[in-house]
């Protein structure tokens, strides 16, 4: 099982994957780590990532970005999200946001989630690369603000990519995470910390307490209107008005000018952050082929952006107003995210908490570390230290009870309530109702989240009755409100029995247990238990329970959506995989012709006619026309033109190597000639008791031999004048190298000859110690010819000579 954390952002994404070594954040197929979040579209395939931001500008009306702000939200949520989005954005069925594109040459909309969907199949991809098998579960970064149908709708994107979700982290809950999890030696005394996330869409502040083995989250601001993304805005406004005045150009009428000017203000933003001197900004064929050129210092971007900053602080000010934190209660802050590096944050940070931020976090992979490691937490393949998440609810929830004529409100679970959780509530109701859940805040004009009715009502039931409904509702571990149980308790009078009073006791001890539980109950919940278990004096109040049915009406996609979302995301892979085969035999076709042209006009080019050379060359550049002119070639196209390539063309490459093969083969017998005559040099010198004056002579022979040998071909060779002339191959050489080599090898290294000693000489060097063993002829050489190595490498400036390299020959 793989343990894989996705950290998807507003404009890139990371990957982070837990091993017994520790979190590695894993790269592309281009070796980076960063991936863009974005989607193209195109008349063939689909560009996800890296390829889709590269072709941004030619291809903007069908490239999705910056589509996570949107994901979840209603079309009439007139949301500023949409004047960062220069594609075309329609209204679905469903209420919800669709991209319109134009992909295989047909108009298409698809949704949001359907769009996400791609993107995490484009990490699913990348994972399965680099791990080598398959990714079926993970863990999802999601922004604390999102809401319920957001979750949901990242839910369904990664069913569509049949991915299972372990859990939906919070952005900040991971940072904290990836922060505290290797430092719980550092906390012997509870440790505050502000956490602030800056990234491309939104401003993040959350507190946070940590303890030995414990992280809790005490609270989170954050505001969507501040992003690296609106200072590029500030910047776009800026240069655009300076452009109209100074060029005559209106920019901002302009979808690919825009794009362009909105790409290098980025650019200029991140320099701005670490040089203080004034910058130029240069686009060369801007607008109508004209260049422009800009300048900006950052005290004048500070200027510009004063409004945001103002925000900034705000934001920051109410984190501290609704946890009750003073600055002095707050031991560190630390910062992450890609704007953060803007040095007026840091500032920023100082005047709010009075003290300087720190980034010892990896500001920009600490959400996907975060999410690696609470993924370990929940996989059974990998152990890991004890270390709770108490993580929060960022919304309050209300519950609007609708009966006939009256509506009550109640709230379920406050601001910044520990999470998950669940709660029971007891309704006393004489006919039917149904929920309405409720954000009472109304954020982004989403208050509905989720409708509940309920059926399957007992016919012992009817208006007159005396009865209660107890519903479960829950925070699951994604951050999600569901409503998982509901309960119909009919009151009824009995005599006092033995049965009867077990009826109560059993009804009493779950109460009791849902108390135990879930550790609090309303008021409402105890004064109807002490109503449950009052006993008359004759009689007794029994109770029956029956479960009803439960009929959700909450924001997400419906079975037969998600299946149908399903189909054609299978059905755009393969159309992809497909695309991709065809690309890949269109490279190997290209990239045979320019190896073949290059052949032809550098190495080959001796070897043909001029006739023969333009022929072949007439076949490349056919081919290579071919490549650019027709459309749609099939698989069996592209095999057709290579293979008549080849036909013509790969006899000559076959035959030119073969030709440097022996000519290869004829330098080795060269470098062993070389060697011989080395130790031809040597043997003179002194007697050796293996060498005698009939070996000599015999090795004199090899070596004229071999000499003429290597002259005879070494003419034949340099005689070839045309393609098709082979005197010799290299295998008959390299057979001839290792004849010779084995024939000099057999005299200088044979044996030595044992003699007897009996009053004549004896062939012992009378320096010799009796019994030593005699020195071994290879050794006596080697030391021979590291004498000459040494004398030569001191004659020629230390260069060591090819004939080193057979002195010291030994017999395999």
């Amino acid at each position: 099982m793989s343990v894989v954390g996705l950290d998807i952002g507003n404009d890139t994404c990371y990957i982070a994957v837990a091993k017994s070594g520790g979190i590695e954040v894993i790269d592309n197929e281009y070796s980076l780590r960063v991936t863009p979040s974005y989607v193209g579209f195109s008349d063939k395939s689909r560009d996800i990532g890296i390829t889709a931001k590269t072709k941004l500008v030619q291809n903007i009306n069908n490239t999705a970005f910056g589509f996570k702000t949107i994901l979840g939200k209603r079309f009439d949520d007139s949301s500023k999200d949409l004047s960062y989005l220069p594609f075309s954005v329609t209204e679905l069925p469903s209420g919800e946001y669709g991209i319109k594109v134009k992909y295989l040459h047909e108009e298409v909309v698809f949704s949001i989630q359907q769009i996400m969907a791609m993107l995490i199949t484009k990490l699913k991809t990348i994972t399965e690369s680099k791990l080598r098998t398959k990714v079926r579960e993970c863990v999802l970064s999601v922004p604390i603000h999102y809401t319920n149908a957001q979750r949901r709708a990242l839910l369904d994107a990664a069913e569509i990519v049949d991915l299972k979700v372990l859990k939906l982290i919070n952005e900040p809950t991971a940072v904290a995470l990836s922060y505290g999890f290797y430092r719980q030696h550092l906390f012997d005394e509870p440790k505050t910390v502000i956490f602030v996330d800056l990234g491309q869409s939104a401003l993040t502040v959350t507190a946070c307490v940590f303890t030995k083995d414990k992280l809790k989250i005490l609270g989170s601001v954050w505001n969507t209107n501040v992003g690296g993304r609106d200072f590029d805005g500030v910047l776009v406004k800026h240069f655009a008005n300076e452009f109209k005045n100074r060029y005559a150009m209106d920019v901002l009428s302009n979808k690919k000018a825009m794009m362009l000017l909105m790409l290098e203000c980025e650019s200029l933003k991140k320099q701005m952050s670490m040089y203080s001197r004034e910058l130029e900004l240069s686009i060369e064929c801007f607008m109508d082929d004209k260049d422009v050129r800009g300048k900006m210092k950052r005290e004048m971007f500070e200027e510009l952006a004063s409004h945001i900053f103002l925000d900034i602080e705000k934001t920051m000010r109410a984190l501290l107003l609704q946890t009750s934190l003073n600055k002095d209660d707050v031991h560190e802050i630390q910062i992450v995210g890609g704007s953060c590096r803007i040095p007026a944050l840091k500032k920023i940070i100082q005047q709010v908490f009075g003290q300087y931020p720190q980034a010892t976090l990896n500001q920009d992979e600490a959400v996907a570390r975060g999410c690696a490691l609470q993924c370990a937490f929940l996989s059974p393949t990998l152990k890991t230290k004890d270390f709770l998440i108490e993580d929060i609810q960022p919304f309050a929830i209300n519950a609007l009870c609708c009966r006939a004529d009256v509506a009550d409100e109640i709230e379920i679970f406050p601001r910044f309530h520990k999470a998950p959780a669940s709660k029971l509530v007891t309704y006393s109701f004489k006919i039917p109702f149904s929920l309405e859940i409720l954000y009472p805040d109304k954020l982004d004009k989403i208050s509905c989240v989720g409708r509940y009715a309920f059926s399957d009502v007992p016919s012992e039931f009817n208006d007159d009755s005396d009865a209660k409904i107890k519903i479960k509702m829950s925070l699951d571990i994604h951050g999600i409100f569901s409503v998982s149980s509901a309960t119909l308790i009919i009151k009824q009078k009995e005599s006092n029995d033995a049965n009867s009073k077990q009826l109560v006791s059993v009804d009493t001890k779950a109460v009791t247990e849902d108390n135990m539980e879930l550790n609090e109950e309303g008021m409402q919940d105890n004064s109807s238990e002490q109503m449950e278990t009052e006993l008359d004096s004759k009689s007794i109040e029994a109770t029956k329970s029956f479960e009803l049915g439960i009929e959700k009406y909450v924001q997400c996609l419906s079975k037969s959506q998600l299946n149908n979302f399903i189909q054609k995301e299978k059905e755009m892979i393969n159309v992809d995989i497909q695309e991709k085969k065809m690309a890949d035999l269109r490279n190997v076709v290209e990239e045979y012709v320019y190896f073949a042209r290059e052949k032809l006009s550098k190495e080959l080019i001796n070897y043909l006619t001029e006739n023969e050379r333009s022929k072949f060359l007439l076949i490349l550049s056919d081919t290579e026309t071919w490549l650019y002119d027709y459309e749609n070639p099939q698989e069996a196209d592209y095999s057709r033109r290579l293979t008549d390539m080849k036909e013509n063309i790969e006899p000559i490459l076959q035959w030119y190597s073969l030709y440097e093969d022996s000519k290869a083969a004829l330098l080795e017998f060269q470098k062993l000639l070389e060697s011989f005559s080395s130790v031809m040099r040597c043997l003179p010198q002194e007697k050796h008791p293996r060498v005698d004056s009939t070996d000599l002579a015999t090795l004199n022979d090899l070596w004229k031999q071999g000499n003429e040998y290597f002259i005879h071909w070494s003419q034949k060779l340099s005689e070839v004048k045309r393609y098709g002339e082979m005197p010799i191959s290299s295998k008959n050489i390299l057979g001839e190298v290792n004849e010779y080599r084995a024939k000099i090898q057999s005299i200088i290294n044979k044996p030595e000859q044992e003699e007897c000693v009996a009053g004549g000489d004896s062939s012992e060097d009378p320096n010799q110690t009796p019994g030593e063993p005699r020195e071994d002829i290879s050794t006596n050489l080697q030391s021979k010819e590291e004498y000459q190595s040494t004398s030569e490498k001191d004659s020629v400036g230390g260069q060591s000579t090819k004939e080193d390299q057979f002195c010291a020959m030994k017999t395999d």
